[in-house]
């Protein structure tokens, strides 16, 4: 009877850390996807920002 309790709890702690692990797991990756999206989503407003600059060069010269 004793071991049977024993077991079972060993089981829930298992069941519990592995839990805890996958959950930390999760975070990682959608922290990973924020922070790549972040970079990505700067570059293409640095990009659209040069263009800009260029369009206000070109006409500035145009005139």
């Amino acid at each position: 009877m004793l071991s049977r309790k024993f077991e079972a709890n060993q089981f829930l702690r298992d069941y519990v850390i592995w839990s805890l692990l996958d959950l930390l797991r999760l975070l990682i990756s959608c922290h990973c996807l924020i922070v790549l999206h972040m970079l990505g989503f700067h570059r293409i407003t640095e990009r659209k920002q040069r263009e800009v600059g260029e369009g206000e060069k070109m006409e500035g010269s145009n005139s």
